[in-house]
């Protein structure tokens, strides 16, 4: 096991806390002298867990028309409003560092664009598609509904009971005219985004859908599932090209999955060396699955070969993995237990190095931005932790705590300016750096 063990300290802020700084940078106009007080000073309090049972509470208090912070009690510790970024505020609480990003959108600001469908649902799935300047959402909920929006927040499209039960994932073709939608309800869909129409289902999996990876333009695309296997389809015909599974234990069941690519110039050519003619994009193409024993697997998806294995260090299930897509030989895997391993595959026995979250609690997710690794933990925790150049470690470890009214995440999408998070409560945010 690696040597490089690090604890992240986990707060949590008071969710309006800058409702309460704006209260009193633009106090109310009142004639009342009594009440004037009421607006000159005001305080917000930060939760550090210190244990799963232990929260330690500190109070800052806010005053001097909402430019100076001071924490009671203790004048060590500090809370300043960033110089370079004004939604982000930065702490020094008992000797640890931490940051505070609000969010610049909320869909709960936005009342008057929510569909009365999507209130007090679990948003469980969410993807973003950046053509030229144009931006498209594709978001998911805990019932199998799914609705789509354009740049401007419009409702574009809407797929009532688009699946028997939860979207458990959602992936935008790069044309932007085509949605794959996933369900535990073991199915998967193509779907028109010009008239919402389902021209194809695709029907195999015995357990949940779990994760899905479109290759290249998405001709040919991977399904996981908790049946233990994976799925290569080809979406014209529905046809199943080639399954795969740990050859271990086939039923071992798959959690997430990611891709690597050694950008091969021949990829855009049908794989006919196989004798498959459905294979698009295929040749050179790796995928990386986790499973729920903690172990993850390769395999090469043009010839179906298995690679190599990295094992199970906690015997925990390991529920998310990614990869950098800047050098795939590091990939991220977040595990039940709190732990975040970063793993090099060129030397795939022993983690480079290991961060833990919550300990106890598990990872939801992990998705890579602009070299940071967006984190969700548990019920209420959500972070980003920058990752040094090359990717291949953590850089300071402070964190920055996404405020998001305390709520689960459970999916996290990117574009080129901002990260966006759905969880339950109907919350979807997005923050730009």
């Amino acid at each position: 096991m690696t040597n490089m063990k690090h604890t992240i300290p986990v707060f949590h802020i008071q969710p309006d806390f800058h409702e309460v700084i704006e209260d009193l940078q633009n106090p109310p106009r009142t004639d009342d002298k009594r009440n004037q007080t009421a607006v000159d000073e005001d305080a917000f309090y930060i939760n550090m867990d210190r244990t799963l049972n232990e929260v330690k509470e500190y109070r800052i208090r806010v005053s001097n028309k909402g430019t100076r912070f001071q924490p009671v009690h203790d004048r060590q510790n500090t809370f300043n409003h960033s110089s370079q970024n004004g939604r982000l505020y930065n702490a020094e609480l008992d000797g640890q560092q931490s940051e505070f990003l609000i969010p610049d959108w909320t869909w709960q600001n936005n009342i008057d664009y929510q569909p009365s469908i999507l209130n007090n649902k679990t948003f469980t799935s969410i993807d973003v598609i950046q053509n030229n300047s144009a931006v498209k959402f594709a978001v998911g909920d805990n019932v199998g509904n799914i609705s789509v929006f354009d740049d401007t927040m419009n409702l574009t499209c809407q797929l009532d009971d688009a699946h028997f039960d939860e979207i458990s994932n959602l992936k935008i073709f790069p044309s932007g005219e085509v949605l794959l939608s996933a369900s535990i309800d073991m199915q998967l869909k193509i779907w028109s985004l010009k008239d919402g129409s389902n021209p194809r289902t695709f029907l195999g999996h015995k357990g949940k859908v779990t994760d899905t990876v479109l290759i290249e333009r998405g001709r040919n695309f991977l399904s996981s599932s908790r049946d233990g296997s994976i799925r290569l389809w080809e979406c014209s015909t529905g046809t199943t090209i080639r399954t795969f599974t740990r050859k271990e234990n086939p039923n071992d069941a798959i959690l997430s999955m990611g891709l690597l690519s050694n950008d091969n110039p021949l990829t855009n050519e049908p794989a006919s060396m196989n004798g498959n003619s459905l294979d698009f994009g295929t040749k050179g193409k790796t995928v990386i699955s986790s499973h729920k024993s903690g172990v993850l697997t390769l395999h090469d998806v043009f010839t179906k070969e298995s690679l190599l294995q990295m094992p199970s260090i906690f015997m925990e299930p390991c529920n998310s993995v990614i990869v950098n897509p800047q050098d795939n030989n590091y990939v991220y895997a977040g595990y039940e237990n709190g732990s975040i391993l970063i793993w090099d595959i060129r030397s795939n026995t022993v983690p480079l190095e290991e961060v833990v979250i919550n300990k106890g609690i598990a990872i939801n997710a992990l998705k890579y931005y602009d070299n940071k690794l967006a984190i969700s933990s548990g019920t209420d925790t959500s972070l980003l932790l920058d990752l040094d150049s090359s990717g291949s470690q953590f850089q300071n470890y402070i964190p920055t705590f996404l405020v998001n009214d305390d709520c689960q995440v459970t999916s996290f999408a990117t574009d080129s300016k901002k990260i966006y998070i759905v969880g339950n409560n109907s919350f979807w945010a997005s923050f730009k750096l």
